[in-house]
């Protein structure tokens, strides 16, 4: 009886520290908005429709708050990668950072869009 009190506490204590992980990965999912913002995007890009100011007044980045719509997700892929041109350029700085990061820098950039227009 006693062994058999022993595996359930185990077993009891394992399922928590598993249910506890799953909530600590869903939480520490990286968000793009901040990827652009840490690695430092605002330098030379902004994004007007949130609020994201360029830093630097004498950077020629555009704003993307559009970039979804004129954009796939697979070409700003490419062209942070510098394996695609825009408008005969290839994009100016490397991205430093994970390939976590950089997926959800590019699903987040592929997500923003003009806002639909009311009739």
């Amino acid at each position: 009886m006693r062994t058999f009190k022993i595996i359930i506490s185990i077993f009891v204590v394992g399922m928590i520290l598993a249910i506890g992980n799953l909530s600590t990965t869903a939480q520490t999912a990286p968000d793009g908005k901040q990827i652009f913002t840490d690695k430092k995007c605002n330098s030379c890009h902004s994004i007007e429709s949130l609020g994201i100011e360029r830093t630097n007044p004498k950077a020629k980045g555009t704003d993307l708050s559009k970039v979804g719509d004129e954009l796939t997700e697979e070409f700003i892929a490419k062209y942070l990668k510098k394996e695609e041109t825009l408008n005969d350029k290839k994009h100016g700085v490397a991205f430093k950072g994970s390939d976590e990061e950089f997926t959800a820098l590019v699903k987040w950039l592929a997500s923003l869009k003009a806002e639909p227009k009311s009739e």
